[in-house]
């Protein structure tokens, strides 16, 4: 099986687009799409 280079990872894998899903979750008020990157030194 051979995944290619082109999309996410998910969507190589499964052929789907993960942010469609992330989107709906989001919209349901299962989660936010609003995220904080913090620094662990």
């Amino acid at each position: 099986m051979r995944l290619g280079t082109e999309g996410h990872l998910l969507q190589r894998i499964h052929n789907k687009v993960p942010y469609i899903q992330v989107e709906a979750w989001a919209d349901m008020g299962l989660g936010s799409r609003e995220y904080e990157l913090i620094e662990i030194e």
